[in-house]
């Protein structure tokens, strides 16, 4: 199966420790901020911000391990054959105007779509 995502052990070491090295700078930038407030105007945040806030740090390192650990999916091969069926509006009429095919996975191309070297789809 040529077309299935690599493995994360078997990515290159940059690959795998960007998302170590994303973790650290947010958490860095965000608790360092905090720490500060103690010792700068207008002084501590409050306990009711402080929890808000950490609760959204926390939401935005979730939201970015998802989209880094998530497959993203591969294009039916039938998918050309769907949309004319069905009749997506944006991509309907898009289709017969521009075909455009992947040289790389020898399969057509929707809309917006590129060919991900990473994924090798």
């Amino acid at each position: 199966m040529a077309n299935m995502a690599i493995p994360f052990h078997e990515k290159p070491l940059i690959q795998r420790l960007a998302p170590v090295a994303t973790t650290t700078i947010i958490s860095t930038q965000a608790y360092s901020s905090q720490w500060l407030f103690h010792y700068i105007e207008p002084g501590p945040l409050q306990k009711g911000d402080a929890y808000i806030f950490n609760i959204l740090v926390a939401l935005a390192l979730f939201c970015y391990y998802r989209a880094c650990f998530t497959d993203p999916g591969r294009i039916p091969s039938d998918w050309q054959d769907r949309v004319r069926l069905n009749g997506s509006a944006s991509d309907a009429t898009q289709l017969p105007l521009q075909q455009r095919w992947c040289r790389k996975c020898n399969m057509y191309k929707p809309p917006r779509a590129h060919h991900c070297k990473t994924c090798k789809r």
